[in-house]
């Protein structure tokens, strides 16, 4: 998955742009990212792939409601008040077959969830090396130089003083 396929938040990509104003390119804030996912100790990723999941159940079961409803009043249509079994065995299959694809969906679902998860853990893990890789690193000697540079001032001041 690519960094705008896992829908993080707004706020964690940045926007180039050409001298007309128009986006020319998205990509996500490496150190934006890292923020937020250290950001509650790792739930945001969690509770973001959390909420896209429930979306997605959400909008199955809707579709699959709405199957069986249409289902249920073909059938009663085609019912007339009738008692034909041959009609309720199709009528029977029929709603199965549409709950077998719900669940279907449902599983797939998870498993993109899962997917997410572990594309937005890869990513982050990245964006923290690369911040790593790429930060300056502070030299271990600022202490003793400035240490050096206090004994100078304080050698000026005195020779001064005397």
């Amino acid at each position: 998955m690519d960094a705008l396929a896992l829908y993080l938040p707004r706020h964690l990509y940045t926007e180039t742009r050409d001298d007309g104003g128009a986006v020319t390119g998205i990509t996500y804030a490496a150190d934006k990212l890292a923020a937020w996912s250290g950001n509650g100790c790792g739930d945001a990723a969690s509770k973001l792939c959390k909420q896209i999941y429930d979306s997605d159940i959400e909008a199955i079961t809707a579709h699959e409601d709405q199957q069986l409803m249409l289902l249920e009043e073909q059938w009663l249509k085609l019912e007339n008040g009738e008692d034909d079994e041959a009609e309720e065995a199709q009528y029977d299959l029929a709603c199965e077959a549409a709950c077998s694809e719900a669940q279907e969906q449902r599983l797939a679902a998870r498993q993109r969830m899962e997917q997410r998860r572990a594309a937005i853990d890869k990513l982050v893990h990245e964006s923290m090396e690369h911040i790593v890789n790429n930060t300056p690193e502070q030299s271990e000697n600022n202490y003793f130089g400035y240490l050096i540079a206090m004994f100078m001032l304080a050698a000026v001041v005195y020779v001064l003083l005397t």
